[in-house]
């Protein structure tokens, strides 16, 4: 089922990274404070949609940059034409391509291209995760020895303040604490186990800033809470039950601390 959509989105997505991704942008402009694209954002986004409007003219399209006011209904393709745009701007390779295809009231497969280090992930709905073509398992570690990746998500000092606090009562727990600003580079990197979890705390998130990601971490069996809690949503992607736990233990009792 989705054959046709599935190969010619593959194709699109390496295309698209493999030749403007890397033609580096030319010119930057603000959408608001601290929020902007590039010229390689609008190029991207516009072959991948030329593509879906060719070949599948009647389907819905919730994008960043053009589409960003659809919302998600049966057959939709969600796009993130590149996802990091600040670490694109800075030359950080900690950026990529994302893309999910939505019918039949979910997810039925995602991609995430990182071209600067050549890593294509996909997954398909019930049939697995895979990196380069090669199929991707979880491989557990414990909490001890984890690198746990957080994404900042707010310049609200009282919601950084509970951040940061979490991050103090995590620290003797794991290895390291990482913030990659990213999605698509967490999400990936977490299914390949590189990350023992990512989280994620805010009052918005888009649909094409984490369904990639969060489809491909569901398919390489990560465990994953993605819940609403007081007035943010929740996300954890973790390697271990043990550790899904400590962040969700951790991170609900200090956003509890913000309504005291």
């Amino acid at each position: 089922m989705f054959e046709k959509e599935y190969e010619i989105m593959k194709k699109a997505v390496r295309y698209v990274g493999d030749n403007i991704f890397l033609d580096h942008a030319k010119t930057i402009t603000s959408k608001g404070a601290f929020d902007y694209f590039t010229d390689k954002d609008i190029e991207c986004e516009k072959y991948i949609i030329d593509t879906i409007k060719k070949n599948f003219p009647n389907d819905n399209i919730v994008s960043e940059e053009t589409n960003s006011q659809n919302e998600v209904k049966n057959r939709s393709w969600i796009i993130d034409p590149i996802d990091g745009t600040l670490n694109y701007m800075y030359n950080l390779p900690i950026c990529g391509v994302q893309v999910a295809f939505f019918a039949d009231n979910d997810y039925q497969f995602s991609f995430i291209y990182l071209p600067y280090i050549k890593e294509f992930y996909y997954a398909i709905k019930g049939k697995g995760a895979f990196l380069n073509d090669k199929r991707i398992e979880n491989s557990p570690v414990e909490t001890k020895d984890a690198l746990v990746d957080i994404d900042l998500h707010t310049r609200d000092t009282i919601v950084a303040k509970m951040e940061l606090d979490s991050i103090n009562e995590l620290l003797p727990h794991v290895l390291r604490i990482r913030m990659n600003g990213s999605a698509c580079f967490s999400l990936s990197k977490t299914a390949s186990s590189c990350f023992g979890a990512h989280l994620i705390v805010a009052k918005k998130l888009n649909p094409w800033d984490i369904m990639p990601g969060l489809l491909i971490c569901k398919e390489s069996q990560k465990f994953i809470t993605d819940e609403i809690y007081k007035d943010y949503r929740l996300i954890i992607v973790a390697q271990t039950k043990e550790l899904q736990s400590l962040l969700e233990n951790i991170f609900k009792k200090n956003i509890d601390k913000m309504y005291k």
